[in-house]
C-alpha cells in the first residue's frame, strides 16, 4: 500500500513539473467585432449594422444565390474575411480610412468595397418566391460560417474575389496592382471558359477609339494612319493584356480595360473597316478567388475550405 500511495505521490509531481512547461495556446488577437460602421453610399449616410447581418446583404449582392451551397459558403468567409480587414485596419489606424467611407469601416460601393442589398432591395430586385427559397440559403451560408475567417501568418488577408477568370487562371497581384502579396498568386480555374457568358464584345468606332486613346496618352500620338496603331503585346500569368503597344507608347491591360469599359483585361482586339472590336474573356480583375471557379469547384464536390485554400495561397481558415 505504501509503494503504490509513493508510486501515485510521485506521479503527481512529475505531471505537475511536466505541465510547467507546456505551452498553453496562444488566445486569438482576433475579436470580430458585432457591429460595424458602414456608409451606405446610396443614402449617403453612416450606420452601424450588426457585422453577421450585413454579411448577408454583401453575400446576397456578390454572388447568385442559385451557386451551390459550398461556394456561397466560401462567399460568406471571403467576404467576412475582407471586411474585417478594413475594420481592423482603419480602426488601429483612422487616419488612413479613404474619404469615400465618411468615418466607417467600409461603404457600399462595390467599385470601391463590398456591394450590399438590404432586404427591401432584395425582394423588389427578385420577388418574393426568392426571398422564401433562396435567401435562407443565403442566411444559413453565413451562420454556418460564423466567426471564419481566413488568415496568412496570423493575420486577416484582402480576401479580394471577381466573378470570373479570363484565361482559366487568376492573376498575381503585382500584375494588377502594384506590389506581390505572397497569398493571392496565379492558380489555375479551369473550366470557366465554359460557361454562358464569359465572352463578351465591346465595339467602337476608330474616330473614338483614336480620341480616347490621345486624351489618355497624348504620347501614343495615333493619327490617321491606322496601320502603326497596333504593335506587340505581353501577357500577365492570367493569360491577360499586361502591356499592349498603341502607336508610340505601350498602356496596361488594366487601363485598357478602364478606358474601354471592358468586362477584364483578358482580351483580343481586331479592326475592320472603320470599327474596333474588343473579344473580352472572364470578368473582373482576376484576383483571388473566382466566384465562377468557386461554384465549379463545389459542382465537384469540393468544400468551402478547399475552394478558398485552392484561390489563396498558403492561407488557414478558423473562428
Amino acid at each position: 500500500m505504501k509503494k503504490l500511495l509513493m508510486g501515485y505521490i510521485g506521479f503527481i509531481v512529475i505531471f505537475f513539473v511536466a505541465s510547467m512547461f507546456i505551452i498553453p495556446p496562444k488566445p486569438s488577437k482576433h475579436n470580430l467585432p458585432q457591429s460595424i460602421k458602414v456608409y451606405f453610399t446610396e443614402e449617403g449616410i453612416v450606420k452601424d449594422a450588426d457585422f453577421e447581418e450585413y454579411l448577408v446583404g454583401v453575400v446576397s449582392a456578390e454572388v447568385p444565390a442559385e451557386f451551390e451551397k459550398e461556394a456561397i459558403k466560401a462567399q460568406a468567409v471571403a467576404a467576412r474575411t475582407y471586411i474585417y480587414n478594413k475594420y481592423k485596419k482603419f480602426t488601429e489606424n483612422p487616419e488612413t480610412a479613404p474619404e469615400e467611407h465618411k468615418d466607417a469601416s467600409v461603404c457600399t460601393d462595390y467599385r470601391h468595397c463590398c456591394a450590399y442589398y438590404n432586404t427591401e432591395q432584395l425582394q423588389k430586385l427578385h420577388g418574393e418566391e426568392w426571398m422564401a427559397e433562396f435567401y435562407p440559403k443565403i442566411q444559413k451560408a453565413v451562420s454556418d460560417t460564423a466567426g471564419e475567417i481566413i488568415s496568412y501568418e496570423g493575420e486577416p488577408i484582402v480576401a479580394v474575389f471577381h466573378a470570373s477568370s479570363g484565361g482559366c487562371r487568376t492573376e498575381n497581384s503585382q500584375e494588377v496592382w502594384t506590389s506581390p502579396v505572397p497569398y493571392l498568386v496565379s492558380v489555375e480555374s479551369p473550366g470557366e471558359d465554359k460557361r454562358e457568358g464569359y465572352n463578351s464584345t465591346v465595339t467602337i468606332s476608330c474616330d473614338k477609339f483614336k480620341e480616347i486613346i490621345n486624351n489618355a496618352h497624348p504620347e501614343a500620338q495615333l493619327t490617321d494612319d491606322r496601320n502603326n496603331w497596333f504593335g506587340d503585346m505581353t501577357f500577365t500569368a492570367g493569360n491577360s493584356i499586361n502591356y499592349i503597344n498603341i502607336g508610340k507608347t505601350a498602356i496596361r491591360g488594366t487601363q485598357m480595360r478602364s478606358l474601354f469599359g471592358l468586362k477584364s483585361a483578358c482580351f483580343e482586339i481586331s479592326m475592320l473597316n472603320d470599327i474596333i472590336t474588343f473579344n473580352v474573356h472572364g470578368s473582373g480583375h482576376g484576383v483571388g478567388m473566382s466566384q465562377h471557379g468557386a461554384n465549379l469547384m463545389a459542382k465537384e464536390g469540393k468544400s468551402y475550405k478547399d475552394i478558398l485554400t485552392h484561390y489563396y495561397t498558403g492561407v488557414e481558415i478558423g473562428k
